[in-house]
């Protein structure tokens, strides 16, 4: 509006009057964030026999992660101020991931291959499921006479 007053924009811009009020506030804020609170890793791998180059047991590596993320939610009446509902919600997710390395017994080369899945990250993970929370919590504690339109 001020730059349209100013005569920086043309006139289609908003005027003053135009813009509609607002009933309800939803504030939202990340009070807890960590990308990794706790993980680890290892592996088993087996040993090749004696003047042969394939490996006679293969190996196994597998990982395992865990993050979460917490907000707090609030809904405001932005008339009285009244704060109408508050919360926390908490995104908490975990990955595994198991890794499988087979050899064959023959020839000089192993029958190769690598068993395992790739899944998203458990921050993505803990992101969504704190998200989700948030807006179930929104939409369950709306009163019902703010809903108009």
């Amino acid at each position: 509006m001020a730059l349209t007053g100013s005569g920086y924009t043309d006139k289609t811009g908003v005027t003053k009057g135009a813009v509609k009020g607002a009933d309800l506030l939803v504030m939202g804020a990340i009070t807890g964030w960590e990308p990794g609170t706790s993980g680890g890793g290892g592996g088993l791998g087996g040993g090749g026999m004696p003047g042969k180059s394939s490996a006679l047991f293969g190996a196994v590596k597998g990982a395992y992660k865990k993050s979460s993320m917490a907000m707090d939610i609030r809904i405001v009446d932005t008339h009285t101020s009244e704060v109408l509902a508050a919360t926390r919600v908490e995104g908490v997710a975990k990955d595994v991931s198991l890794g499988v390395a087979l050899a064959g017994f023959g020839g000089s080369g192993g029958m190769g291959g690598a068993l395992g899945g790739y899944a998203k990250t458990p921050m993505e993970k803990a992101i969504r499921t704190c998200l989700y929370e948030a807006t179930k919590f929104i939409a369950e504690n709306t009163p019902q006479e703010y809903m108009k339109y």
